[in-house]
């Protein structure tokens, strides 16, 4: 009966003390943490790259602006042209009919 019990106490601590090599295998570790910074690198990236998205549409909205103020602002000056010029005629009829 005690040679049985030392026997299973025996294979108990081998177990323990070999076990654990089998079960995380260095190599294994090795690969799981390639992963995992593979996947960190690959986030980083996605990050960087949505920023940069984030950077350009915000570049592209300010010169959207830009044009839209630009084209106010001739709209206006080509308006007051043009009401410059219809008040030219005016006056160059009514000058004319008061001579005749």
């Amino acid at each position: 009966m005690k040679s049985r019990q030392l026997i299973l106490a025996a294979i108990l601590v081998v177990t323990v003390v070999v076990m654990p090599q089998y079960v995380i295998h260095p190599v294994s570790a090795q690969i799981s943490q390639n992963v995992i910074d593979q996947l960190t690198n690959d986030i980083t990236d996605a990050k960087n790259t949505a920023d940069n998205a984030a950077q350009s549409y915000a570049k592209v909205a300010q010169s959207f602006q830009e044009v839209k103020d630009t084209t106010d602002t001739l709209y206006v000056i080509s308006m007051a042209g043009i009401g410059i010029g219809a008040a030219g005629v005016v006056i160059a009829v009514v000058a004319i009919t008061r001579k005749n």
